[in-house]
């Protein structure tokens, strides 16, 4: 995990500036020509009334009078014009640019290190970064705010030297309220910020439940088991806990709010109370107490917002520094230093050297000084019960995982020193999950846009894996797209049928190391003896690593090793581990036993 790094706010709001102006500088451009406006028609507004007021004070005309007034509405108006003019390119800009970050925040988050991600701390401080990101959030909020403080800063300056003519006590006053009204924001924020802090665990979790219980693939479990009850059970338990952070956090609120309150009307009743007796006593006219009470509201509220400017631009540094945080997580600075390695048609060796792997926050090894060798264009078969470490050693091969120990050398060179996409390059694998994407069934098997497929080689994935008989079925064929997800024309497969395509798209790859975790399990009888009658063409003479827990597919391998409690306890071919009568045989054994009883009460 990336240690959390002290506040700095103003470095924060330079890197603000500097993402933004990287990815849209049109966002500070526009915001400087609305602030300008904003200034022009603050210092205007006044002018109107007082203007008129003016006029019968000094006796001009109705028309010098209405002239002059119409002037000032005219230039407000233009003002007026441009700052509304700005507002929709301002809305486009803001979307453009978080397009462009939350594309780069999925694209980090795809090349990261995968290992980390499984880590809980990891997926909040994910979720956190993502604050940063929002349309007008903290990266969007920072540039705005601190140009709303230059602002804020010249109303203040222009304002302040008029009334400081009336009585120069009123400045003070209407300084250091808000202050202390900003040294309250100041603190609810940083409050604010501890307390979302802790909701995120606790809404990662409800999320879940909530995920659960809306999950239509798992409704015939959740019906027949009665899950309901657990999940609302675990849903109330987090929900009390969350809803007690709340009343914790509303209450401190409120009492910061009521004291906010208090210094609020004392800003509020000072300076009236000034210029209304320098109105009655005749220290002033009529016009320069009507632009007086309008300058010092001006004031007032160009003091309040720069303070909470600065509160809002000190909170976003606490979001922002979540956000580097989440970019030192997912760059991974060591494989920048790693070498890229060209396997495509090259003779693979493969070996594991007393390696061990220790998952995080977990006691023992999931794997303890293994060692193998994987010769080029052998087949190796992992067997064990679950739990042995079967999946470890193939997340560790696929670059996911690191090894605790020991290493783990391709063609004599350490894993660990070839870049991730390199090794990425270097399998195919079949994993249990059986995912498939919102996409076409050809894009599902090639992962390719459909002008650059090999289409020699998309038939025969789909031939050699069996889903070729079921694209011939579809209305739309190669072109019809899997899940209702986005599409509502989707189709929906099987779990067989989905366990083919992800065959498809490991033969699809051709890679010189191909990864068979439990690929038959959602394959009826007959399907499951196609896919061992086409098994030559499925590995095509690569290197292979197969895992299944049903033992008679281990007859097809060069050697079986056989794992319990993440160590290797046998090594050898079928016949080899028969005739030693270990753990093997006895799994064979019981497995076809198990058979033979079932063929017996047919």
């Amino acid at each position: 995990m990336a240690k959390k790094k002290k506040n700095n706010t103003l470095k924060n709001l330079i890197f603000s500036y500097r993402i933004i102006y990287k990815n849209e500088k049109s966002i500070i451009f526009i915001r400087v020509v609305r602030d300008i406006c904003s200034i022009v028609l603050a210092f205007l507004e006044p002018l109107i009334l007082s203007s008129a007021i003016n006029g019968v004070e000094k006796g001009y005309t109705l028309k010098e009078t209405l002239m002059q007034t119409l002037i000032i509405c005219l230039v407000m108006g233009v003002f007026g014009i441009i700052n509304g003019l700005t507002y929709p390119l301002s809305r486009v800009a803001e979307i453009r640019w978080y397009n462009k970050m939350i594309q780069e925040y999925s694209i980090s988050t795809l090349y990261s290190d995968y290992e980390i991600f499984e880590h809980p701390e990891s997926q909040d401080l994910t979720k956190r970064a993502q604050r940063a990101l929002s349309v007008g959030g903290a990266f969007q909020s920072n540039v705005y705010e601190s140009i709303g403080l230059v602002r804020r800063v010249i109303i203040f300056v222009g304002f302040a030297t008029i009334i400081s003519f009336i009585n120069i006590w009123l400045i003070p006053i209407l300084i250091i309220i808000p202050i202390l009204n900003g040294v309250i924001g100041m603190y609810g924020r940083k409050l604010n910020k501890k307390y979302y802090d802790k909701y995120i665990p606790l809404t990662r979790k409800i999320n879940y439940t909530n995920s659960i219980s809306k999950n239509y693939t798992i409704m015939k479990d959740k019906k027949v088991y009665e899950m309901n009850k657990f999940i609302d059970a675990e849903r109330e338990i987090v929900t009390k806990e969350y809803l007690k952070l709340q009343r914790e956090q509303l209450t401190k609120g409120a009492i910061l709010s009521i004291t906010s309150g208090i210094l609020y009307l004392g800003r509020e009743a000072a300076p009236y109370f000034f210029v209304g007796y320098a109105a009655l006593t005749g220290a002033v006219t009529i016009a320069t107490f009507t632009y007086s009470i309008q300058a010092i509201r001006n004031v007032s509220s160009s003091i309040t917002g720069f303070v909470e400017s600065y509160n809002i631009i000190y909170e976003n540094s606490l979001y922002i520094e979540d956000y580097k945080a989440f970019l030192d997580l997912v760059n991974d600075k060591e494989d920048s230093s790693r070498d890229e390695v060209d396997f495509t048609d090259t003779n693979v060796k493969i070996e594991f050297k007393n390696v061990s792997y220790k998952y995080y926050m977990q006691e023992g090894f999931a794997l303890n000084d293994v060692s193998f060798t994987i010769d080029n264009g052998k087949r190796i078969a992992l067997v064990g019960e679950n739990g042995a470490g079967k999946t470890t050693i193939v997340k560790l091969l696929c670059g996911f995982y690191h090894p605790t120990s020991g290493e783990i050398l391709i063609n004599g060179k350490n894993i660990e020193t070839i870049k991730r996409n390199s090794l990425h390059k270097l399998v195919a694998p079949v994993f249990q999950s059986n995912d498939t994407y919102s996409l076409s069934v050809k894009e599902n098997i090639t992962m390719q846009d459909m002008d650059k497929t090999n289409e020699a080689l998309y038939n025969e994935s789909k031939d050699l894996s069996g889903i070729k008989e079921k694209i011939a079925t579809l209305d739309d064929k190669d072109d019809a797209i899997i899940n209702r997800d986005i599409f509502k024309n989707g189709i929906d497969l099987s779990g067989g049928e989905k366990q083919k395509i992800d065959i498809a798209r490991a033969i699809y790859k051709d890679c010189p190391l191909v990864i068979l975790d439990e690929p038959t399990s959602n394959l009826d009888a007959f399907a499951e003896h196609e896919f061992y009658d086409n098994l030559d063409g499925i590995i095509k003479g690569h290197s292979s690593i197969f895992i299944s827990h049903r033992l008679s597919s281990s007859k097809f391998c060069d050697e079986i090793i056989v794992l319990e409690k993440g160590k290797i306890i046998e090594k050898g071919t079928h016949k080899e581990l028969m005739e030693l009568n270990g753990k093997y045989a006895n799994l064979f054994s019981v497995q076809a036993d198990l058979y033979k009883n079932k063929e017996a009460s047919i």
